[in-house]
């Protein structure tokens, strides 16, 4: 669903990649993967994240100022976005190994899944990084008109 250079590249080489991973119930989620590119071709390719069941549609990568990922999670049914304790219609903020970084909004909180930076989104389409203020920007599907 979306491709992103780590922000030292030129010194890992790191490749990111969220995409549907099917789940054993016929579901998806979202997952995210990190391989090492070798300047032909794509190396040591592994999960870092894998979201909840029910978290697919859509997903974007960002990287803060800070070196954290952000990444949008879809999955706008029933409460989802809602649901504090589930990934789906979430920005999820990691460090760049998939980790929970400490200082995440939610973390230590009872009922919260400690990846969550921001909630109620549904299907984000956008996702960037302000480069003078460091603010997180996305844009969210629209609703369509009847």
């Amino acid at each position: 669903m979306d491709v992103a250079l780590h922000p030292k590249f030129s010194e890992n080489h790191f490749i990111y990649l969220t995409y549907t991973k099917p789940l054993n119930n016929d579901q998806g989620t979202v997952a995210l993967a990190r391989g090492v590119w070798t300047g032909t071709e794509l190396k040591d390719v592994r999960d870092v994240f894998v979201g909840t069941g029910g978290s697919g549609g859509a997903s974007r990568i960002a990287f803060g100022q800070d070196g954290t990922l952000y990444m949008t999670a879809g999955g706008g049914q029933g409460n989802g976005p809602q649901d504090p304790n589930s990934h789906a219609g979430k920005v999820l903020r990691l460090r760049d190994d998939g980790t929970v970084p400490s200082d995440n909004p939610f973390v230590g909180r009872q009922g919260y899944k400690p990846e969550v930076f921001s909630l109620g989104h549904r299907n984000s389409l956008g996702l960037a990084v302000h480069p003078g203020s460091g603010e997180v920007w996305g844009e969210r599907e629209r609703p369509q008109r009847r």
